[in-house]
């Protein structure tokens, strides 16, 4: 695998916030993984502008098996009308791009 992206909509108004960080691991035989990169966001918690953003893992690395891990922030804040409620988090659009 030459590099991974993972996309993720931060839209905080209807409590939708893009992860805290992502964990990108590999392992050989699908049990013990090893963290290959970690992608911590870049947006502010209190950022009220619609936008995805990119987790990039340029990381290059072999591996039979893959797996990411979005960590989120916990309960909604206090400053929110959703105050204490579950954030929402949606991610698509996983991108591999394989060695040649």
């Amino acid at each position: 695998i030459e590099r991974i992206e993972v996309r993720a909509l931060h839209e905080i108004k209807p409590w939708i916030w893009s992860p805290r960080r992502a964990l990108f691991s590999a392992s050989e035989d699908g049990f013990d993984f090893d963290v290959v990169a970690i992608v911590n966001t870049d947006l502010a918690e209190d950022d009220a502008e619609i936008q995805i953003e990119r987790f990039v893992c340029d990381e290059a690395f072999d591996t039979r098996y893959l797996q990411i891990e979005a960590q989120g922030h916990g309960p909604i804040p206090e400053w929110h009308l959703g105050r204490g409620n579950d954030r929402w988090m949606f991610l698509d659009e996983v991108v591999l791009e394989l060695a040649q």
